[in-house]
């Protein structure tokens, strides 16, 4: 079996990709089709989807919008539901730095094919992602993932001031401002990690939807 079969994502991620495509007037009905990816959605719209088949969608989605920083919009369709038990869990967690711990825990529920582990310094905490060795996985893929984790991020405590800095291993492109802007921080780029650094004091405050009857529930 090849890599690209044996990792896979939640099927949630191309409904997401979808929604921010026909957002933008583009049909992805035969975008979906290319990449293979249609039948898996038409049978188990909760199922996953290979990564090599993702990564593909990536791409053509890529090239269809002309947008390298597409993967940015997409953060915006993505839905604590999307995600089942797990997003409930995220959510009624009683704090950020709680969700981030389990985020870590069950992140193979999202895709097995990163590794993701948490790096703390005095005053910041950052959320790493790594690929696994020889799996590809498209750029716009960690835009997105970092993107609707600022949106989930912001809603879980009202504060936009949460992030600090990113850092991504793609390479920077001409129009690196859009990020800079996006995220309302300092980007690098070309770096050794995807990180997403936050600041370590609001990780802590207690979040708008916390339950911890309901989190445990959820977990």
């Amino acid at each position: 079996m090849k890599l690209s079969e044996q990792y896979t994502t939640l099927a949630s991620w191309p409904m997401a990709v979808s929604r921010a495509l026909e957002a933008q007037m583009i049909d992805s009905k035969p975008i979906l089709a290319m990449a293979g990816i249609d039948k898996v959605l038409e049978n188990s719209p909760e199922g996953r989807v290979p990564i090599g088949n993702m990564t593909q969608f990536w791409q053509m989605a890529e090239s269809k919008t002309g947008d390298n920083a597409f993967g940015l919009k997409v953060g915006e369709y993505v839905h604590s539901m999307n995600f089942r038990a797990l997003g409930l869990l995220l959510v009624t967690c009683e704090s950020l730095a709680e969700a981030l711990e389990k985020l870590i825990r069950y992140q193979v529920i999202i895709s097995d094919s990163v590794n993701a582990r948490l790096l703390h310094k005095l005053d910041a905490t950052a959320l790493v992602i790594e690929p696994l060795d020889g799996v590809d996985i498209s750029p716009l893929a960690i835009d997105a993932f970092f993107s609707s984790l600022v949106k989930h991020c912001r809603d879980m405590i009202g504060d936009k001031k949460l992030v600090e800095s990113i850092e991504l291993i793609r390479p920077e492109p001409e129009n690196s401002s859009v990020w800079r802007t996006f995220f309302d921080c300092p980007v690098t780029f070309g770096a050794e990690y995807n990180c997403f650094w936050m600041n370590r004091e609001k990780l802590e405050q207690p979040t708008n939807m916390g339950d911890a009857v309901l989190a445990h529930h959820n977990e």
